[in-house]
């Protein structure tokens, strides 16, 4: 994804927060330190 194409996906600082918590999400939270 090139730098134009992010700043039309991710507009804003809470967009990209938003997005990046959904995937952490997807993929499943784990504790760093209890696994």
């Amino acid at each position: 994804m090139n730098i134009l194409k992010f700043n039309e996906n991710l507009p804003d600082e809470v967009s990209c927060i938003l997005q990046f918590k959904e995937q952490k999400d997807r993929m499943g939270v784990i504790c760093p330190k209890c696994g």
